[in-house]
This record gives structure tokens, C-alpha cells and sequence, in this order.
């Protein structure tokens, strides 16, 4: 009998994910509701090295800090574990979605996670590179009009004399 019990119940589950949820609504007020999913799912920490969703953590460990501050594609906008089916929102019925992996077997998410976030790195290192090489022509640019103003002075000087 202490307050603390073992079980297997999502109560509590839920509350963290609610909280970690309006964290990133706070901090990305542009995204939407699909989006932050991603981003959820995304920063979740893996239980072990197995496939997600598994039966013991689904798609792993929320993150609270990870899914606020890591750098991740914004994604498409639509909800990456499905849509409700009809009428699964109405009063007194238990809400069910068309897939949700970890009960419906023959799920399989609609976008692959690592991809995404492989891509969105290589995006992100092709802008860093171009920025780099404008840089570089910039400073070049530089480096030519002093090489020219000081031969045009030199030239100048010369011809006084």
C-alpha cells in the first residue's frame, strides 16, 4: 500500500505529453496541430533499439526539452498517425483512430521519421554551404576592388611624379 503503485494505465502518460504538447504550442505557435506530433514523435527517446511503435512505450519517451529545442523539419501538416474516422468524435463513444500502430498491426506511418530528418540535415548543410560560398565571393569582391584601388593609386602617384 503506498501512494506510488506499478501499472499499466496511459493517466499519467497523458498529462506529461499534454504539458510537453503546450510547451511546443508555446514556443511554435505557427504549427500545426500535426506538425507538433511530429515534432513530438521525432525527440521521443527509443525504448531499446526494436521498432516504434512497440507494445511496452508505443513511440518511445516523450522528450519534454528535446522536442522544445531540437532542430526538426517542420513536416507536412496533417497528423502523421492517422485521421479519426467518422463519427469517432461524437459524445459517449470511445475515440478511435483508422491506424494507430500499436493497435492495428497493418499500420504503418506515412512517412519515414529518419528520412525527414535526414533530409531536413542535408537541406540544412546545402544552405550553410551556399551561404559559405557567398561569403567567399563576397571577400573575393573585397579583396579585388583593394587589389584595384591600389594599383590605381600606385598608377596615380606614378603619373604625378
Amino acid at each position: 500500500g503506498g501512494y506510488v503503485q506499478r501499472g499499466g494505465a496511459t493517466s499519467g502518460a497523458t498529462a506529461v505529453v499534454s504539458g510537453v504538447v503546450a510547451a511546443v504550442r508555446s514556443k511554435y505557435p505557427e504549427l500545426s496541430a500535426g506538425q507538433v506530433i511530429r515534432r513530438v514523435l521525432a525527440t521521443a527517446k527509443r525504448n531499446g533499439g526494436g521498432a516504434v511503435p512497440d507494445e511496452q512505450c508505443g513511440w518511445g519517451v516523450v522528450d519534454a526539452y528535446a522536442a522544445v529545442t531540437a532542430d526538426i523539419p517542420v513536416g507536412d501538416k496533417e497528423n502523421p498517425l492517422g485521421k479519426m474516422r467518422e463519427g469517432d468524435s461524437d459524445l459517449g463513444r470511445p475515440s478511435n483512430t483508422a491506424s494507430m500502430g500499436e493497435w492495428d498491426r497493418s499500420y504503418k506511418p506515412t512517412y519515414n521519421l529518419q528520412e525527414e530528418l535526414a533530409a531536413g540535415q542535408a537541406e540544412r548543410k546545402a544552405r550553410a554551404e551556399s551561404l559559405k560560398r557567398r561569403e567567399q565571393l563576397k571577400m573575393a569582391g573585397v579583396a579585388v576592388v583593394a587589389v584595384v584601388g591600389v594599383l590605381g593609386g600606385v598608377f596615380w602617384w606614378r603619373r604625378r611624379r
